[in-house]
C-alpha cells in the first residue's frame, strides 16, 4: 500500500521538503523565469492552496530553494577558508564562492534570470546574506556596510565574469578596498 505524503507523520515538514525539492528540480530544468506554482502543484499531486500553505508564494519558494542551495556553497567556502584570516581569507572566500556558484545549476539559473534585477536589492539587504558575508569574510560582527559592499562586488564578478587573471586581480582589489592592505 502506498502512503500519502500529505498524511504521514510530520506532515508539514514533509510537505515543505517535498514541495521545495520539486520546485528545485523545476528551476534546474526550466529556469527561474519559467517556474510556475500551478505546475508545482500538478507535479506534487496537490492543490495550489497546499503549496501556498506549506511553502508560500512564488517569491518565497524561489528564496527558500536558493537558501537551501546556498548552504552547499557556503559549506564548501567555509572549508576552503578554515584557518585563514584577513585579506587572504577574503580573497580565498570570494574566489571559492565564485567557483561554487558557477558550478551550481540553481544559482546559475538565478544569475541568468530576468528576476535578477529585482532580486539584487533584496540580496544586498538580506540579513541572511549579510551574515554569511560577515562570517565568511571574517569581518567584525555588525559591519553591514562592508558586507554589502563585498556582496555588490561579488555579484558584479558573478554576473560579468572576467578572464581568470583579471578576475583574480579584481578580487584582490575588492578585498583590499574593504579589508585593507594589511
Amino acid at each position: 500500500m502506498t502512503r500519502d505524503w500529505l498524511v504521514d507523520d510530520d506532515r508539514a515538514d514533509r510537505a515543505r521538503e517535498r514541495l521545495l525539492g520539486e520546485a528545485a528540480a523545476m528551476i534546474r530544468q526550466n529556469g527561474v523565469d519559467r517556474f510556475d506554482i500551478n505546475e508545482l502543484a500538478r507535479r506534487a499531486h496537490c492543490s495550489r492552496a497546499t503549496v501556498y500553505r506549506h511553502v508560500g508564494g512564488k517569491d518565497a519558494i524561489i528564496e527558500a530553494v536558493l537558501t537551501i542551495s546556498s548552504a552547499t556553497v557556503t559549506t564548501a567556502v567555509a572549508e576552503r577558508i578554515a584557518g585563514l584570516s584577513g585579506r587572504e581569507r577574503g580573497v580565498v572566500a570570494i574566489a571559492a564562492a565564485l567557483r561554487e556558484i558557477r558550478a551550481d545549476t540553481l544559482t546559475r539559473q538565478l544569475l541568468t534570470s530576468r528576476r535578477l534585477q529585482s532580486a539584487v536589492p533584496a540580496a544586498v539587504a538580506s540579513a541572511t546574506i549579510i551574515g554569511i558575508a560577515i562570517e565568511l569574510m571574517g569581518l567584525e560582527s555588525g559591519d553591514v556596510v562592508s558586507a554589502q559592499w563585498l556582496i555588490r562586488g561579488f555579484l558584479a564578478l558573478a554576473l560579468w565574469p572576467l578572464p581568470p587573471d583579471h578576475e583574480a586581480t579584481a578580487v584582490r582589489a575588492l578585498v583590499a578596498g574593504v579589508i585593507g592592505e594589511g
